[in-house]
């Protein structure tokens, strides 16, 4: 007699554990929901890095359609480059700013300067990726000292023109305003994929 209970017990159990299964198995639907919301997750990050003027990672890209990912490579080679080429031209600016006035002393090596000297070049070639710039220049926490001071003289013209092909190199001036088009190429192509869903 005692088994009978014992048996119950464990056919009781046995039917919780199988009733637990079938309501934790993903089922077709709830699965194929779950990978949309994946994607549009993804393509979601991809636009605020973008916005953000950030390089999208590969990985990112194996989430959208390959124009998508197409674009989204060009859009990194030429953040890259325009970065690159705006930094090389931050560095005569920064250099300008810190050491050409007065009785400063001869600038140190590229590598022995100050911590500032680095946090201006990077910053304003990051916001020289923005048609904006001069807002942004104007209340950044690194350069809006430098370029409240500056304003009305010679050098501060920086804050203000880095994108005119007068005070910046042609090739550069050309480079940045491509490189607008493009991004907004690739915003209204995200937007685009976006209201697909």
């Amino acid at each position: 007699m005692k088994k009978l209970p014992l048996f119950c017990s464990l056919a009781a159990l046995a039917a919780a554990l199988a009733a637990l299964i079938l309501v934790l198995l993903p089922r077709p639907a709830q699965s194929a929901d779950a990978a949309e919301s994946y994607r549009l997750e993804k393509l979601n990050q991809i636009t605020d890095m973008v916005l953000e003027r950030q390089v999208v990672p590969a990985d990112y890209l194996r989430y959208v359609d390959e124009e998508l990912a197409q674009a989204a490579e060009e859009y990194n080679s030429a953040t890259q480059l325009l970065k690159m080429n705006y930094s090389t031209w931050a560095e005569g600016v920064v250099e300008s700013v810190l050491y050409d006035f007065g009785d400063a002393p001869e600038p140190p090596g590229p590598y022995d300067r100050p911590e500032r000297y680095y946090q201006m070049v990077d910053r304003l070639s990051t916001l020289a990726l923005y048609p904006n710039s001069t807002d942004f220049i104007f209340t950044d926490p690194v350069l809006s000292f430098s370029a409240a001071h500056e304003s009305g003289g010679s050098y501060g013209l920086w804050a203000i023109y880095l994108h005119e092909d007068w005070y910046v190199e042609e090739d550069l001036a050309r480079q940045a305003s491509d490189y607008f088009t493009q991004v907004d190429t690739l915003l209204d192509q995200l937007d685009a994929a976006r209201a697909a869903f």
